[in-house]
């Protein structure tokens, strides 16, 4: 970690009066300020109170100045936070003993790439534009074709057919029960006409024809939709290219309006990405694969981590000796672009359980022992001092033993200035002839006034 830097006492001043809006050298409430007259703090207070009153800028009005804060606690206002670039994260229970971390980089997965024709002639209209990004399945253009057209009236016909099938067959099925009857009512009475049992003979003959016949059209209009599904199924009035992976959109070689052959590439995918990264060869009997692996999203961006199946190549780099091994998932966080560099962070096997930990950015060195500052539950404007008692170390993170439980929020930018002004706080001396009072510097009055 870096030494300290050296400032000024000038600077020490300055970090306070930015940090704090309310003083923890001020003495107890009805105690007179070190080198005034007894009685001023009932005057200071009575003209701090009526400033808060016609003040509504100032957040932390209406804070008893006169109630006792912990050892090393600061006051962080709005404006501090957002002038020193102060933020904040969680903490989180982590496997930091069993966790291996190795630098990489997100490349595109092997097989990935894809140029996307069109397949059938027609006129196309892309849908997308470069550097979008898509989904498998997505619309990425729409086309007129003459040859959809053809299929659309292919398909009406054989809808036609069937429908005249269907019902020449329910006819046929309808006379035949009608003969029947004629046929039983006759035989009641003793009575039979040949004509009628010679009719009836036909029908149940020609009845598998019928059937025959309602199989085929059924069969052209199966055989139509499953051609005319790729591009967006039969109820697509135009014909529809989809993605057929999810991935970036590199180029649209064609315009607006343009005519394309079956061949012509519409656009060109870059597909999934993945992270590769290197594990050295002092650590690969650690390694196996399908471990818990993830990449942590960067800061400064929303969304959540990457995590996936961890794959390990066949083969070590003959120059570094580094096993290659990639994360891999289908399910790729917006911030995952070609060529983001990250961390990916292995679990490996063991018993040892998670603990709590924060980022070592969060941890400053106080003399002989590290420190990190955690958010007063009571009061959410409010840093506290907490010395950190250390565990195992990825690199990132760090075990905390005590005094912090999971969720709270420690500072992790900013965090050695919050540092000057926690170190400052007890120890600032105001000039002669002057005090503070609710974190501002102030004139002392003369005596009997």
């Amino acid at each position: 970690m870096t030494s300290p830097k050296h400032f000024h006492p000038l600077g020490y001043l300055s970090l306070i009066l930015a940090l704090s809006a309310c003083s923890r050298a001020q003495p107890p409430k009805g105690a007179a300020h070190a080198g005034e007259p007894a009685g001023h703090d009932a005057a200071c207070t009575e003209d701090h109170t009526a400033d808060a009153a016609s003040s509504t800028a100032d957040p932390h009005a209406g804070h008893d100045h006169g109630a006792e804060a912990p050892a090393g606690a600061v006051e962080l206002s709005d404006s501090a936070i957002e002038n020193l670039g102060i933020k904040f994260a969680k903490c989180e229970k982590r496997a930091v003993s069993r966790t291996l971390r190795i630098p990489g980089a997100f490349e595109v997965s092997p097989g990935t790439r894809r140029a996307v024709s069109a397949r059938i002639a027609g006129q196309v209209t892309p849908k997308v534009r470069a550097q979008d990004r898509v989904v498998a399945g997505q619309v990425v253009a729409e086309l007129s074709s003459p040859l959809w057209q053809e299929w659309h009236t292919k398909l009406s016909e054989a809808k036609a057919q069937l429908k005249l099938a269907q019902a020449t067959r329910c006819e046929a099925q309808a006379k035949l029960k009608t003969l029947e009857k004629h046929q039983a009512e006759l035989a009641a009475i003793g009575s039979s006409h040949a004509e009628f049992k010679l009719e009836a003979d036909m029908l149940r003959i020609s009845l598998p024809t019928r059937d025959t016949e309602v199989e085929a059209a059924q069969g052209r209009i199966t055989a139509l939709e499953a051609q005319m599904e790729p591009w967006g199924g039969s109820d697509a009035k135009n014909p529809v290219i989809l993605a057929p992976v999810a991935g970036v959109v590199e180029s649209v070689p064609v315009v607006p309006g343009a005519w394309a052959e079956p061949a012509d590439t519409l656009l060109t995918l870059q597909g999934i990405p993945r992270f590769a990264a290197a594990v050295p060869q002092a650590a690969l009997a650690k390694i196996e694969e399908g471990l818990p692996s993830r990449v942590s999203a960067p800061e400064g961006f929303s969304g959540k981590d990457f995590s996936g199946t961890l794959r390990l190549a066949s083969a070590q780099d003959a120059g570094t000796r580094a096993l290659p091994v990639f994360l891999e998932s289908p399910d790729v966080p917006v911030w995952a672009r070609i060529g983001q560099a990250g961390w990916l962070e292995i679990t490996l096997p063991g018993s040892a359980p998670a603990a709590l930990a924060i980022p070592e950015s969060a941890l400053v060195k106080d003399g002989m022992e590290f420190v990190f500052f955690v958010k007063d539950k009571k009061d959410p404007d409010r840093v506290l001092r907490v010395v950190a008692e250390r565990g195992a170390s990825d690199g990132a993170f760090v075990e905390i033993k005590k005094g912090i439980a999971e969720g709270d929020e420690v500072v992790i930018r900013g965090a050695y200035a919050v540092g000057l002004a926690a170190a400052s706080s007890s120890t600032a001396k105001a000039p002669p002839g002057y005090h503070f009072c609710g974190g501002t510097l102030h004139k002392n009055e003369e005596e009997g006034k």
